[in-house]
């Protein structure tokens, strides 16, 4: 973001395709100053720098929260579409949330002023095998389970795609006909959101010798700590969440039949997390130890 119009436009040129997938993750950001002028700023210098490169399209990462009206509302719709469309105003909204709907907001602005295609990936939650061994916020979903912080898993349900599969529509979407201008969901095949005590389950199937969390809290547990976490309430309602992907089949070519389940994606997940030892076994260092 810091980088000057003239080191974006070097970047760009030469380019026919662009993909936007940077933005700063920080869940429990404070201010704007954190997250959302980061996530504007960058793509203003994305889109402008595409533009004078003469991109004819541009991908962006976007994510499921900018199409989930309602979603920390007291009555949340639990299915949703491509035509859905977040208000950064609303109650209870995440910052984190909030500058990825101002990201697209400006994206989808600057491709209709610059006269530039942008195709839209709302992605659920990107899980799946690590590249590298380091630790960020989604990552440490999976290391809280494996090391057994939390005593009980709470049914928290979270929509999810495998990484690759994900990685697999920014690509399909540079050149797919009739992609321009299109929001498209990319989501796991079952459709559905899963919950942290299944993965908690397929974890501790991958990795028996580790102290994975894998117990279901009490129903009354949950509540509390739903009444306590506001942002997170929307997650521990009973009714999973899925999404409209049909437009990602037709368009994009992406079918449910092709993509990675997500039993496999915790679990590839998890031995990745293990191999590359970006955490060690408890139950190891203190063998070690004795």
């Amino acid at each position: 973001v810091e980088s000057s119009a003239a080191e974006w436009e070097a970047a760009t040129a030469g380019c026919t395709y662009v993909i936007h997938v940077a933005a700063k993750f920080v869940l429990d950001a404070k201010t704007e100053e954190e997250v959302v002028n980061p996530a504007v700023d960058g793509t203003l210098k994305v889109m402008r720098a595409a533009a004078s490169a003469g991109v004819s399209r541009v991908v962006l990462t976007s994510g499921y929260k900018t199409a989930t009206p309602g979603f920390y509302g007291k009555q949340p719709k639990f299915h949703y579409t491509p035509e859905d469309v977040t208000n950064p105003s609303e109650p209870n909204l995440p910052l984190m949330d909030r500058a990825k709907v101002e990201q697209e907001r400006v994206a989808i602005a600057l491709s209709k002023e610059l006269g530039i295609e942008l195709v839209v990936i709302l992605a659920a939650g990107m899980y799946g095998p690590l590249l590298l061994p380091r630790k960020n916020e989604v990552v440490g979903h999976v290391t809280s389970l494996m090391l057994g912080e939390l005593p009980v898993v709470p049914p928290a349900s979270i929509p999810c795609v495998d990484v690759r599969d994900s990685a697999r529509a920014h690509v399909l979407a540079l050149t797919a006909p009739g992609a321009g201008g299109q929001r498209l969901f990319v989501y796991n095949p079952t459709g559905s959101s899963v919950t942290y005590h299944q993965i908690g389950e397929w974890v501790h199937e991958a990795l028996p010798d580790w102290p994975v969390s894998h117990k279901r809290a009490p129903w009354l547990v949950s509540q509390l700590f739903g009444l306590l976490n506001p942002a997170i309430a929307p997650h521990l309602k009973p009714t999973p969440i899925t999404f409209d992907t049909d437009a990602s089949e037709d368009v994009l070519g992406l079918r449910r039949s092709e993509l990675i389940y997500p039993k496999e994606t915790f679990q590839a997940m998890a031995k990745s997390i293990a191999e590359l030892g970006v955490v060690e076994n408890p139950r190891t260092r203190r063998t070690r130890a004795t």
